[in-house]
């Protein structure tokens, strides 16, 4: 389709998108289980730092001789409680069940007990700087993680404002193509109403005119009494309308055929030379006002195809040849060779054909300069064009030196 060319869309490689939802995802992961290690790290310094005033609290009673069995019995049930929610040492429970021991024997054993007292002191308070020491890293790359997780969702952002640009692009594209193929069929289908138009008015010209004539020479001849010489000049006259009328008639049905395929040519061995005789021969009662001089090979040429077929294109070029040419004019028809093909070739003494109508010399119901003055229907050539395609040749039209108008048909020899 001619017209605007759609823009290339530079799509986002789906494994780039792929990859960078998996990072998010990774981040996002990696933050959740950052986020887990601070509460675990906060809930152990909690821990710690109660064990270690339970711990502070057994000491000063084993010194001043206070009741230590409550104080025991609580830091027993604290480590009990780390053990069963984070799998502490089993060292600690065996400590405090020591303790314990301790507290209820009687008497109390103080030295012992403030020797266990101190001892879990130290070790709670070595634990409190190991989670203050872990709580401080987690807090540096906490920093680094947020920025990363930032970093790769701006990029997301990105990567979908990237992708609805792209589908806005394509959809930009389809409509437009679409609205090109509208404004296109539209074009087609006032095309063809126009041929519709034309074709319509020239087939009413085209049988109008001779039926017209038929009409008013059967009048004259049924006017007044018989002459029998001009009975038999109206006779002729209708004859020769009646004629055109049918070549016509067959012009249309024969067009009609060949566009939509009906028309079945057939392809056997024939003789050039005698196909051109016989499309002289035919064209002779058309070229009443015309001279035909046709030009021969001595010897025949040799092709494959329809004869009949190729005689009506010939006749049709001549045709268009006798409307081109001036009263009293000269046509010439000429068959030769050209290397591997046979030319055909059609002349007339006519005023030529405008380099504007050219192109369309050859389309259906296409007439240029001169062609109302002519009559015609802008059939003949078309159909010649067709049957000289389906043999596997080539028309072509051009300038006559010292004016007229050349029609050159070319066919590959058998």
């Amino acid at each position: 389709m001619e017209g605007r060319q759609p823009r290339r869309i530079a799509w986002v490689p789906a494994g780039y998108a792929a990859g960078l939802g998996l990072c998010v995802v990774a981040l996002v992961a990696v933050a959740i289980a950052s986020l887990g290690q601070a509460e675990g790290l906060l809930r152990r310094s909690v821990r710690s730092q109660e064990q270690m005033m339970l711990a502070d609290r057994i000491l000063d009673a084993a010194r001043t001789g206070g009741d230590i069995a409550p104080l025991a019995a609580a830091y027993r049930h604290s480590t009990a409680a780390e053990r069963a929610l984070t799998g502490g040492d089993a060292r600690e429970a065996d400590e405090a069940a020591h303790l314990a021991r301790l507290a209820a024997a009687r008497p109390i054993d103080s030295p012992a007990v403030r020797r266990l007292a101190r001892a879990i002191v130290d070790r709670e308070r070595g634990e409190m700087g190991e989670t203050a020491e872990a709580m401080a890293r987690l807090r540096a790359r906490t920093p680094l993680l947020m920025a990363g997780l930032a970093a790769l969702l701006a990029g997301a952002v990105l990567l979908a404002a990237r992708l609805l640009l792209a589908a806005n692009r394509r959809l930009e594209v389809e409509v437009a193509a679409r609205t090109e193929a509208l404004t296109a069929r539209s074009a087609e289908l006032a095309r063809i109403d126009s041929d519709r138009r034309l074709f319509l008015a020239t087939v009413g010209h085209e049988l109008r005119t001779p039926a017209t004539v038929l009409r008013g020479e059967a009048e004259v001849a049924l006017r007044g009494r018989p002459d029998p010489a001009a009975q038999h000049a109206a006779l002729e006259t209708i004859l020769t309308h009646a004629g055109l009328l049918h070549r016509r008639l067959d012009d249309l049905l024969a067009l009609s055929r060949a566009e939509d395929g009906r028309l079945a040519l057939t392809h056997a061995p024939i003789d050039l030379r005698a196909v051109v005789e016989r499309a002289a021969a035919l064209a002779r009662p058309l070229l009443v006002d015309t001279d035909l001089a046709v030009t021969l090979p001595d010897a025949p040429v040799a092709a494959t195809g329809d004869g009949e077929w190729l005689a009506h294109a010939i006749l049709a070029a001549l045709d268009n040849a006798g409307k081109c040419s001036p009263e009293g004019g000269r046509v010439h028809l000429a068959l030769d060779r050209d290397g591997g093909v046979a030319r055909i070739t059609v002349t007339d003494e006519g005023v030529g054909v405008d380099e504007a109508d050219r192109p369309h010399l050859f389309d259906a119901f296409y007439q240029g300069r001169g062609a109302p003055e002519r009559g015609g229907s802008g059939l003949g050539l078309t159909l010649a064009r067709w049957v000289i395609e389906q043999h596997q040749g080539t028309i072509a039209a051009g300038d006559r030196p010292g004016g007229g108008l050349r029609l050159v048909m070319r066919l590959p020899l058998a």
